[in-house]
């Protein structure tokens, strides 16, 4: 199936969640380390406004890369550092490419974000109970279970006031690094019953297209949003020695501009979970 073809699904119904990471959710010593903080993203956009977000970061491309690097996927750390498909790429480029990401994020209507950032240092000092390779299990599964509720609320919302009810959730392949276990949590997430009094039923199988599309983030730059939003919310959010030519501070505005209600979640403390959907 043709998830992008109007004919499929009609015109003026559904919502996109494209999402990425950045960070592993890791507990070694190591990775506590050297990332503190473990972010999932979700960047929603409205089906009738996808390819117009596509045209306008396909045309920044083009309008501020050499034509050589027309094709390459926005990669946020390896425009910052100016690496693998982005060395030889001016800075001043890399800067133009950037910033006009986030100004196109900036003024762009019908998108949303909502983020979780796992503080990884306070979650292995709170939950002494659990070892670390449990701890990074429960983390991944966790993030993945407070961005759904994040979602499902925007969705209920969206259904009550504007009568868009479904979802398609676009994965970074890459988020799926126990591939079968990371699926499994998010459906368990997305898919656990439950009377919902504001609509009167069982809601919450109703809002997501299931199965979830695990995609290749080369494929989707909507995938790549997410990248740069993970990103940048990790960076700030560490207190990360800036780049002085990229506004990190300026495009964390943006991302806060853009957030759906309280749509960036910190988890400092990961409850047992039978007790996470109480």
């Amino acid at each position: 199936m043709d998830y992008w073809d109007e004919s499929v699904w009609g015109a003026g119904w559904m919502w996109f969640a494209f999402v990425d990471e950045s960070g592993k959710p890791k507990f070694w010593e190591k990775d506590v380390r050297q990332e503190p903080l473990y972010v999932i993203s979700a960047v929603v956009v409205h089906e009738s406004k996808v390819s117009s977000l596509y045209h306008e970061i396909e045309g920044l491309k083009r309008m501020v890369l050499p034509r050589d690097k027309w094709s390459v996927e926005i990669h946020t750390k390896e425009i910052v550092h100016g690496n693998k498909n982005y060395t030889g790429v001016p800075l001043e480029k890399r800067v133009g490419l950037l910033d006009g990401l986030f100004g196109i994020l900036s003024e762009f209507e019908g998108l949303y974000i909502m983020s979780v950032v796992v503080d990884k240092p306070k979650v292995l000092a709170l939950n002494s109970g659990f070892s670390r390779n449990q701890l990074g299990r429960l983390a991944h599964a966790y993030a993945f279970k407070v961005l759904a509720d994040m979602v499902e609320h925007f969705l209920r919302v969206k259904l009550m006031t504007e009568g868009y009810e479904f979802l398609l959730w676009v994965i970074d392949d890459s988020v799926r690094v126990e591939r079968d276990r990371t699926r499994d949590s998010l459906i368990e997430a997305v898919i656990r019953g439950g009377y919902d009094p504001l609509l009167g039923r069982d809601a919450t199988s109703f809002y997501t297209i299931l199965p979830p599309l695990f995609a290749h983030s080369y494929q989707h730059l909507g995938l790549q949003v997410a990248d740069a939003v993970s990103y940048v919310i990790s960076r700030r959010l560490r207190g990360s020695p800036s780049k002085k030519a990229f506004d990190f501070e300026g495009y964390f505005q943006i991302i806060l501009s853009k957030l759906y209600g309280d749509g960036l979640v910190v988890v400092s403390r990961i409850p047992r979970k039978e007790h996470w959907w109480m």
